[in-house]
């Protein structure tokens, strides 16, 4: 009982700790605008651009360099970005609020696949001639250097990121399912909100401690607007406008992905991979807390690109949880054990065979998709309970046994 008082004890301390409210939370939110091309909705390009103007802010633009002409992979059949385009953002441009990201080539799908991708399989040659036409493109006509890459649905492979490694692309943003290169230089910013999920954010007010030194990711299209796109939308551009002014008075900063990277440092492989990781940290918690008031913070943190060191605590928390509910089981086996009566020798197999059940469950599980679901920890969480009521069942008959032996001998 000791040992389980002082696991819910830490288990509670880190919670609070990491959940404390403080009014004097500044989040970092980068600004991705999807899809900007000769096709994409001037409309709401305009009302965004009026709002970096009306706050202050910076943000990033992920250009198509071209639409599909003729030909799906020689220049030279495809159509280049409107001038129109070009002279709309040029003066952000310059001013160094709006950062200009290669979002693709042609943001054509070349996959047969249920998954859409227009990188992701390519050989590198393919992949480096559209990366390397479509970046010249973008430099040419809007006069800057593109350093950011967005892949079209967010997919790519690693022969993507050798060649932005060649073409001196040193960030990269997609989502949290893709691969890194531990060898790499790039820094990755998956987005990690959209934009129905920005006014719920920020209506929670209830933030991490740590949530000063994380990023948000915001990944817009122009559909998500309902003036666009009634089935699709998300919100209106009026109401894009309350969040931003609401979220400003709070004291939010909206930034480029250039300026993030910039201001906080290189978000690597070794983030990359304690994000996901986070991701499932958090669907352990989450499956037991749903339907409770602490399931809208667990949310909140899965909106939050945190420094690896932040989420090694997350770890530990549902260590001591698994922990805690561990232990509850193996004194309920104990006490069902003493009440049954049970035979020693059946214990004894019986928590051999419970250990043999968990090794095979662990293969499978595990090989199955390399990771431990909630419901797959679980589980072997009952059955390493089980085990451990047994040995202690059978460690406190031992130690009954032997008492009282050494009082029968003290007796004659």
């Amino acid at each position: 009982m000791a040992a389980l008082a002082c696991c819910l004890f830490l288990f509670l301390l880190l919670y609070f700790a990491f959940f404390r409210i403080s009014d004097s939370q500044k989040l970092n939110i980068v600004f991705r605008y999807d899809d900007f091309s000769g096709t994409s909705s001037t409309e709401v390009e305009y009302e965004i651009l009026k709002l970096i103007d009306y706050y202050g802010f910076s943000a990033s633009f992920g250009v198509i360099p071209f639409s599909a002409g003729d030909s799906g992979l020689d220049v030279t059949g495809c159509i280049p970005l409107p001038e129109s385009k070009i002279k709309m953002v040029e003066p952000y441009v310059r001013s160094g609020v709006l950062e200009i990201a290669q979002h693709g080539f042609l943001h054509k799908n070349s996959s047969w696949d249920q998954e859409k991708t227009e990188f992701k399989g390519l050989s590198g040659e393919q992949q480096a001639y559209k990366i390397e036409h479509g970046k010249r493109l973008l430099e040419l006509n809007f006069g800057t250097v593109v350093t950011t890459f967005i892949p079209p649905w967010n997919s790519y492979d690693r022969s993507t990121l050798e060649v932005l490694e060649d073409q001196d692309i040193n960030i990269i943003s997609a989502d949290n399912y893709q691969v890194s290169d531990p060898s790499g230089d790039i820094s990755y910013l998956p987005y990690t909100l959209s934009l129905d999920q920005l006014g719920d954010m920020l209506g929670s007010g209830r933030f991490p401690a740590f949530a000063r030194n994380s990023i948000v990711v915001l990944m817009v299209h122009d559909y998500d607007f309902t003036e666009i796109d009634q089935t699709r939308g998300l919100l209106s551009l009026n109401d894009l406008s309350g969040i931003l002014g609401e979220a400003a008075s709070s004291g939010w900063r909206f930034n480029s992905l250039r300026d993030a990277v910039a201001e906080h440092g290189t978000f690597d492989h070794h983030s990359y991979i304690w994000n996901k990781r986070k991701n499932n940290i958090l669907g352990h918690l989450s499956i037991f807390f749903t339907h409770t008031g602490i399931f809208r913070s667990l949310h909140t943190l899965e909106m939050l690109y945190m420094p690896p060191a932040f989420v090694i605590p997350l770890l530990v928390m549902v260590i001591l949880m698994y922990l805690i509910f561990m232990i509850v089981f193996a004194e309920i086996v104990i006490q069902l054990l003493f009440m049954a009566r049970t035979r020693l020798i059946f214990v004894e197999l019986s928590g051999i065979a419970v250990m043999i059940l968990f090794a095979i469950l662990l293969f499978i599980f595990f090989k199955d998709d390399l990771t431990l679901g909630s419901k797959e920890v679980m589980l072997l969480t009952l059955f390493a309970g089980t085990w451990l009521g047994m040995v202690n069942f059978l460690r406190i008959i031992g130690r009954i046994s032997g008492e009282i032996i050494h009082t029968n001998d003290s007796r004659t």
